[in-house]
């Protein structure tokens, strides 16, 4: 397994936790499966994502990989608050 850097943006922390791993071990870039996966999705889903350009990706050669803080910057932008009487 290849250990890429993180994303150079001084974000020590992230929101993120996948079952199988904790932020510190989570991949700083992860597969459109990983998103789907996590996000209980389907990879077409996450494909008409990207496509839509809702979710910021990078490209490596022809694989497209999400930074999990991206992944988590766009969850908080699709957070509802809930309504408090």
């Amino acid at each position: 397994m290849l250990n890429l850097p993180k994303k150079p943006s001084g974000e020590a922390n992230c929101s993120l936790q996948f079952n199988h791993e904790h932020c510190s071990g989570m991949p700083a870039y992860l597969t459109v499966k990983d998103v789907a996966s996590y996000l209980q999705i389907s990879v077409a889903s996450v494909y008409r994502l990207l496509d839509n350009r809702q979710l910021t990706f990078v490209k490596v050669g022809g694989a497209i990989r999400v930074y999990q803080v991206e992944l988590s910057r766009y969850l908080q932008a699709c957070t509802v608050d809930a309504i408090r009487e």
